[in-house]
């Protein structure tokens, strides 16, 4: 049975809500998380941050200019949500620590 364009968007989105992160972010190894924790947002932390993101782009995209000065690169729909934009990470959970090898020892 072949895919409606609905039931890929429904899929799509759902994916993102899952995955907290888009298929672009996905690709970008970048990921959305609640400020101060490296836990994704919660599905109301994601609603806020949607409709920051349409408030952002109705004022010709002027909501996106705190990203040029903020520190941590957040626009309004991150301030409003409370998330910031992680970098270079591949999941919500952080790296596993890799112990080192032992030393050699000198006989």
């Amino acid at each position: 049975m072949p895919e409606t364009p609905a039931s890929f968007l429904i899929g799509l989105i759902g994916a993102g809500i899952q995955a907290s992160r888009t298929p672009g972010m996905h690709m970008l190894h970048v990921r959305v998380a609640v400020e101060d924790s490296p836990a994704p947002p919660s599905i109301r932390r994601s609603a806020v941050r949607l409709v920051g993101l349409v408030l952002a782009i109705i004022p010709v995209f002027a909501g996106f200019l705190p990203v040029l000065f903020d520190r941590r690169r957040r626009g309004i729909a991150d301030m409003m949500a409370g998330t910031v934009v992680v970098y270079g990470s591949t999941s919500a959970e952080p790296a596993p620590t890799v112990a080192a090898p032992p030393a050699p020892s000198s006989r």
